[in-house]
């Protein structure tokens, strides 16, 4: 099959090296020049991409939003096309957009203000800030964004964030809430109907361990199949009429935390530019392309997976990530470890690397070197051969988080006393046998 990537940044790069791994023919086009040496060796690449989706392609999927203005020459051109929606890239990043479609289905959010200015914003957050405020969530708002977000815990640390915005940027505040397990829960649409199984995932978005450090868009997951449906499935199936009026093809994630006091759900991902879809890649028990066309066709009702097991991945990236771009001057440092064999590369996921000849090397482009996964039914048994796999590659100035996985379990244990999670099915049959004294 021929398959052209859109991407902006190269965030969805290790699902274009899994698709070309499976036998595919892959063209892909990026906005940002500066990773074009990217994958170079491992896939084409093309300047336009207007003529090769209209003459040569077999399916279209874009890795990030942003892409859904071309939906309709898509569409002209008569090429199935994955992630590439206008409502798709107001719901993945627009935070006033997700807000204003999480309230008209009724899903469940934080308590949530929506400001004109910082100085609106400031005078009447300093009279919510109350005994039972624990901090906000402080987020630029509108077709302007003049800063970044914002977690606050106290007074002053609000008053400085405030004060990081221009004096016009629209803001969003929301209360964080108190002791509080973070959950993604993903589901694919067909542009009609949901296509089950569902999957939820816990990501590590913090740079080190202990979730310390620098926010970044990931720097790990676990992923696992869900089993029937539970109250996480029944918040993002929520999404449905609109997901349908836009003719939504593609993976959709509700990010949620949830409390004793409820389910609450923070924000929407649509595409496949973080990590939990390569997670989620190891729970497959069938090629990812069958999927991705079926969907773009509108034709596929069920994915084939591995139910009752773990996948998790690992990123690693090479300084100085995440603080600035890497220098030019590293480019073409060889990497060595990659695998080699055709089962051991199945769980690597090649981002910011090209190959000459035999060699992997740096493209210093993004900084995220690679992804690394592993699967088992036994998740302290997936996250070892993980770390295994991890070990071998070498370079320097690698770096990557050393704890993945390592609060899932306890996490899950508290979603299921508060009977918001269904555990998974093997874990049922045990928790049975168990009762019925069998075990």
């Amino acid at each position: 099959m021929k398959i052209l990537m859109m991407s902006k940044t190269g965030r969805g790069f290790g699902i274009a090296h899994k698709l070309s791994e499976e036998g595919h023919d892959i063209q892909v086009f990026v906005q940002n020049r500066r990773c074009e040496d990217a994958l170079l060796g491992v896939v084409g690449f093309v300047q336009g991409w207007r003529p090769v989706a209209a003459e040569w392609a077999d399916l279209v999927i874009a890795d990030e939003v942003g892409f859904g203005q071309y939906a309709a020459v898509l569409d002209g051109f008569g090429v199935p096309h994955i992630g590439i929606n206008l409502i798709g890239d107001k719901l993945g990043s627009d935070p006033a957009k997700q807000i204003q479609a999480m309230r008209k289905v009724d899903i469940q959010i934080p308590e949530t203000y929506e400001f004109d200015s910082p100085g609106e914003a400031r005078e009447m957050l300093r009279e919510l800030w109350g005994r039972d405020t624990i901090g906000w969530s402080i987020m630029p708002s509108g077709k302007v964004y003049t800063g970044k977000p914002f977690k606050v815990r106290d007074q002053d640390t609000l008053e400085w964030a405030l004060e990081y915005y221009a004096a016009d940027q629209a803001v969003i505040a929301q209360k964080l809430v108190y002791n509080s397990i973070e959950i993604g829960t993903t589901g694919w649409f067909s542009g009609e109907l949901w296509v089950e199984p569902f999957s939820h995932n816990m990501d590590d978005r913090r740079l080190l361990n202990d979730d310390l450090g620098l926010k970044v868009d990931s720097m790990g997951s676990v992923s696992w199949a869900v089993s029937g449906k539970d109250m996480f499935v029944d918040e993002l199936q929520k999404l449905a009429p609109i997901l349908k009026a836009a003719q939504y093809k593609g993976p959709i994630t509700l990010h949620s935390v949830a409390s004793k006091k409820g389910i609450f759900a923070i924000d929407i991902t649509a595409g496949f530019s973080y990590d939990g879809i390569e997670a989620l890649y190891e729970l497959l028990a069938e090629p990812l392309s069958d999927i991705l066309i079926q969907i773009g066709l509108g034709t596929r009702s069920e994915n084939k997976v591995r139910k009752g097991m773990y996948g998790v991945v690992a990123r690693l990236t090479v300084l100085p990530y995440p603080h600035m771009p890497p220098d030019y001057l590293d480019k073409g440092m060889p990497i060595l470890g990659v695998p080699s064999s055709v089962n051991s590369m199945a769980h690597c996921f090649l981002m910011d690397i090209s190959k000459d000849g035999a060699i992997y090397r740096w493209a210093a482009s993004s900084g995220v070197l690679m992804k690394i996964s592993a699967s088992d039914k036994n998740l302290s048994s997936a996250v070892k051969t993980l770390y295994k796999r991890i070990e071998r590659i070498t370079t320097p100035g690698v770096q990557y988080r050393t704890d993945i996985g390592s609060r899932v379990a306890e996490d899950t244990d508290e979603l299921e006393q508060w009977e918001y999670l269904t555990p998974p099915s093997f874990l049922q049959s045990i928790t049975s046998l168990v009762k019925s004294g069998a075990a």
